[in-house]
Formats: structure tokens, C-alpha cells, sequence
């Protein structure tokens, strides 16, 4: 077992894990762990990080021992054989998790079709992943109730799935959504993927009200980075989401390549959808990001644009690029009341409204914000308040108390 890469890289590994916020205790388990596996090479011959984990289980250790055992093993498995950093909201051991080991093969062969077909979809991995997470508790449902086939699916089956009590949906539209993709996609699979869709039960998207920002808050943004009071990165980072929409993954991973100075255009390689993007490079962007490399960028080979502050300065992550943002919005005194919206998406929502409202045509604005479904745009709506007003009713005929408001 050759741990030369792990040796040389696992600083990197550390950097990231402060970057996205993981706790001093926690950080300092995972290097104990990687010393002590560094330090103990010689003496074992481990095959694999398998073998690791049971030369440590062969002693007298507690089950919550061995659970954490295994959970800092894996994070350095993870990260040495396939470069995956963890996530605050990820799992990482060194055994496949969740339900879909324990299906039967028809229903483990369904979500393998659908797993090898991944690379024709034009959706990013996570998205992948929630489907199969979806179709795979829905499968194992129903193994439980007595279908060990696509053939045994029976309707109430499938609503009992949806229901708590067999009274109503318990499950959301989204949720029923993914699974639906799952057997419309794998209809080469068996004919049953068909008949098990057409038993999903009706379930109604809740609308909700969506918080946007505001033109004042937009306006103290500006103050604020005019005056310099944001580092040069996070000036440049807000900037490329005020103005573009773009999404914060993309952002994360632009590269040298992803901006053509002399045809002032950037060039995006988008995460969610895998289709490229190209956009205007306004100067307001050009200048930002022309700042940020020549005075405060790091010395660094690495070909992203968004390094981390942290030494070894790793590439920016979208966790780190949301830590960025709160302390734009902090430091700018918007979104600072309990429950207000303060991701980046709401910026992306933001350039969407603000086309809307100038009346750009919703073709345009789907293409610039990179949308590959023609309904992508119908969320942003809500907020159009432009257009909005020039739908609404007088209610002077109406009588309305004067307490409510003053007409």
C-alpha cells in the first residue's frame, strides 16, 4: 500500500477542512489519524484502508469508538484514492451507506441502469445522486411490503409509500418528482418502470414566498465595495454574482481559461448542467477579478482564479464562498435579521428579476443564466413586480375598513 500521495497532500486536506468551518478538535482527530497511519506504515502490511480499520478493530475498542474509526479513516481514504475533500453535510466511511445495498437485483439493477446512464443526463452529480437516494428508499419501501419485483408493484403499494396513515401525501412533490425521472428515464429497463410511474399519486407544488434583495440593499452592497471595505477576492466573488447570476459552484471553479481578456468574455463550464456559458466580461467584473490576481491572490500553481486565504491555499469551495458572503452581507448591515435569505442563489434570483423588469425577453435571460429547461424561469416571476402592478385590479368599487390601509 503506497501512502507517498497522502503523505505529501494531506495538508491540503486539512486547509479545506478549516476553510468550511469544521471544528480545531475535529481537524486535530483527522491529523492524529493520518499521523498515526503514516507513522505505523512500516510495521503493517496493509493492503488497504480496509485492512487499516481492522488492525484497529482487532483490539477491545467501544461500537461509538469504532463508528468515529471509521468515519476519520474514511475521510482520509477518501481524499488519498479519489481527491474528495469532505463536506459538512457528507458522509464518509469506508463502506457504502444507505439502502440500496440491501435491495433486491431487479430493483439494485434498476438503479444501476439509471447510475450508468448519468453521463448522457445534463445534470451535475449531486442532482444524480438525490434521485438515486429517492428511487432507492422508494424501492426498499416496497421490497418491505412484499415486492421482490418491478412486476409486484401494485398502485396502493405506492401510495402507501406516500402516505403516513393512507389519508394524504406525506412526501413532497420534489420527492415524487426525482423518483419519477428515475422510471420514465429507465423505461429501456423493464416495462414495468412505466406502469410502477403511472401509480404515483398527484402531489401539488407548495408555493412559497421567495425573499429577494432589494435595489437599497444592492445600493449598500456597492457603497460598501467601493470603498474597499470587502477583500479584493470577496469584491470580485460578489461582483461575478450581482451581476451575472451565475451559480456559486460555477464560480468556485473558474479557471485562468474561464476568462477571455481579449474577447472580454467569460467562458463557464457549468457544474448543474454541464453545458457551457458564455458571457459578456463587463469591465466592472474584468477589473475585480484583474485586482484580485495581481495584488492578493496567493502564489499558487493551481489554475483556479478563487483560492482559499489558508495556507496551502486550496481552490475557493462553495462552502467558502458562502462564508464570503456573510461577511459581505455583515459588513454591509443587509440580511441580518433571524430567518433573512442570505445565500448566494438569492443574487442569482436578483439578476434574473432585474432583466424581467427591464424587459429583456425571458429566451435571453434563460440563456444567460444557463438554463436548460424553459420552465426554469417561472420562480423568478413571482418577484416581477414591474410587470406584476400592470396586472392588478382597482378595488375602489370594494369597500374596504380604514384601518387596513388609506386608499
Amino acid at each position: 500500500m503506497n501512502l507517498s500521495s497522502l503523505r505529501q497532500n494531506h495538508p491540503l486536506l486539512l486547509a479545506h477542512m478549516k476553510e468550511i468551518g469544521y471544528s480545531e478538535r475535529y481537524i486535530h482527530s483527522v491529523q492524529l489519524e493520518i499521523n498515526r497511519i503514516l507513522l505505523s506504515e512500516k510495521d503493517n502490511s496493509w493492503n488497504s484502508y480496509q485492512d487499516i480499520y481492522q488492525d484497529y478493530a482487532s483490539g477491545p475498542r467501544s461500537e461509538r469508538s469504532l463508528s468515529g474509526k471509521a468515519t476519520l479513516i474514511g475521510i482520509t481514504a477518501r481524499f488519498d484514492l479519489e481527491g474528495q475533500y469532505p463536506g459538512k453535510h457528507q458522509w464518509h466511511t469506508l463502506w457504502e451507506r444507505g439502502v440500496y445495498t440491501q435491495l433486491v437485483p431487479e430493483f439494485k439493477g434498476l438503479v444501476d441502469y439509471y447510475r450508468n446512464l448519468k453521463d448522457t443526463f445534463q445534470i451535475c452529480e449531486n442532482t444524480v445522486n438525490k434521485n438515486i437516494s429517492a428511487i432507492s428508499n422508494f424501492l426498499y419501501f416496497l421490497q418491505k411490503a412484499g415486492c421482490n419485483s418491478l412486476s409486484d408493484i401494485g398502485e396502493q403499494k405506492v401510495l402507501d409509500f406516500f402516505s403516513d396513515d393512507g389519508n394524504g401525501p406525506s412526501k413532497t412533490a420534489g420527492h415524487k418528482n426525482c423518483i419519477s425521472r428515475v422510471l420514465n428515464t429507465c423505461s429501456g429497463y423493464s416495462e414495468y418502470c412505466q406502469t410502477a410511474d403511472s401509480f404515483l399519486p398527484p402531489i401539488h407544488n407548495r408555493r412559497k414566498n421567495i425573499q429577494y434583495i432589494t435595489q437599497d440593499e444592492v445600493s449598500m452592497l456597492r457603497e460598501c465595495a467601493d470603498k474597499d471595505m470587502f477583500p479584493l477576492r470577496n469584491k470580485a466573488v460578489l461582483f461575478l454574482l450581482l451581476y451575472t447570476g451565475i451559480r456559486a459552484c460555477d464560480i468556485v471553479n473558474m479557471t485562468f481559461d474561464s476568462v477571455d481578456w481579449e474577447n472580454e468574455k467569460l467562458h463557464i463550464f457549468q457544474q448543474k448542467t454541464a453545458v457551457p456559458l458564455e458571457l459578456p466580461l463587463s469591465p466592472l467584473i474584468g477589473n475585480a477579478i484583474f485586482d484580485y490576481l495581481t495584488k492578493e491572490r496567493p502564489k499558487s500553481r493551481d489554475e483556479h482564479i478563487f483560492l482559499s486565504k489558508s495556507n496551502p491555499h486550496p481552490p475557493m469551495t462553495s462552502r467558502g464562498l458562502r462564508s464570503a458572503i456573510l461577511r459581505i452581507m455583515e459588513k454591509s448591515g443587509i440580511r441580518q435579521m433571524p430567518g433573512d435569505r442570505k445565500g448566494s442563489h438569492i443574487f442569482r434570483h436578483h439578476a434574473a428579476t432585474s432583466m424581467l423588469e427591464n424587459g429583456i425577453q425571458m429566451p435571453v435571460i434563460s440563456k444567460v443564466l444557463g438554463h436548460t429547461a424553459t420552465d426554469s424561469l417561472n420562480s423568478y416571476l413571482h418577484a416581477d413586480f414591474v410587470h406584476l402592478k400592470e396586472c392588478s385590479i382597482s378595488i375602489e368599487k370594494y369597500p374596504v375598513s380604514g384601518e387596513v390601509f388609506a386608499l
